[in-house]
């Protein structure tokens, strides 16, 4: 909660969820979510021109280079409109789009993305630029996903739409065939408008570690919580609490999963022989 502790045994106030001295761990049956912990997935939004595309697992010994069950096939004149309704702080998002152009030497150069909004922005987006929910994006080629700038200003328990859409691949030039894949838009928080990352000398040090390490970028890039370094699982407690303000409940399936405890740093559950996902 702050930086005050116990005189005598150095325990922390702890937020909701979390527990140890320092208050960097999560109670059982309970995790610490990831920054990319408000993800959408474009197989499960209002397309339209757009085609889902399921994928299977690719097993045990590759790993997983999209989330939920696939991708959205988008065109030129594509749209993919995402439902936005379970945002529990209001402050800064970047708006992120996941896609698939590994073998694409052109990207999409042409993205609109819109922010409509249920209402006027109030309580902490008061006052925030109208012309910031109009936004620009180009998806490069090669990439696995793209934060598009500037960051807009999102309330909690409020409905939004997100709507993403696909204009020329290249500019100028019209391509009937033209197709690239989306797996999901994620919603994250500037790391430099995390509470754990300014404020201070410390907590400037702390994101200049955290930058180095390319900590976000390896989450936003799917990369398997096996490969990431110590310093970013180090990070990822700290950062949920600056992102959520509390632990997020395992919530494991009964049927699919060992048992109801799940991994503290991202929320795996225990699944059983040929069952996939994060609850089961």
């Amino acid at each position: 909660m702050n930086n005050q502790c116990d005189l005598v045994t150095g325990q922390c106030v702890c937020r909701e969820g979390f527990s140890g001295r320092r208050c960097d761990t999560a109670d059982s049956s309970y995790y610490c979510a990831n920054i990319d912990h408000y993800t959408y997935e474009a197989e499960n939004a209002v397309l339209t021109n757009a085609e889902i595309e399921v994928r299977e697992h690719p097993g045990q010994d590759s790993a997983m280079t999209w989330t939920g069950e696939g991708f959205a096939r988008a065109h030129e004149r594509s749209s993919i409109s995402f439902k936005v309704d379970n945002l529990q702080t209001s402050q800064k998002y970047n708006i992120v789009l996941r896609y698939d152009a590994a073998r694409d030497p052109i990207g999409w150069e042409n993205v609109q993305v819109t922010v409509v909004r249920p209402g006027e922005a109030g309580g902490e987006c008061a006052g925030s630029d109208p012309s910031d929910d109009f936004l620009i994006a180009r998806l490069h080629p090669g990439g696995r996903y793209m934060e598009v700038y500037p960051a807009v200003c999102l309330e909690s328990d409020k409905d939004y739409e997100i709507r993403v859409q696909f204009g020329e691949k290249r500019t100028g030039v019209q391509d009937r065939g033209a197709w690239i894949l989306i797996d999901s838009m994620v919603l994250a928080p500037p790391t430099e408008e995390l509470l754990i990352f300014k404020g201070s000398d410390r907590a400037l040090q702390h994101k200049m570690e955290y930058d180095r390490y390319q900590c976000r970028n390896l989450i936003m890039s799917l990369t398997p919580k096996e490969m990431l370094s110590e310093t970013c699982e180090r990070y990822i407690c700290p950062v949920a609490a600056a992102v959520l303000n509390r632990t997020s409940s395992c919530d494991c399936d009964p049927t699919g999963s060992v048992s109801g405890i799940c991994s503290v740093k991202g929320g795996q559950c225990e699944c059983k022989p040929n069952v996939i996902g994060r609850r089961y």
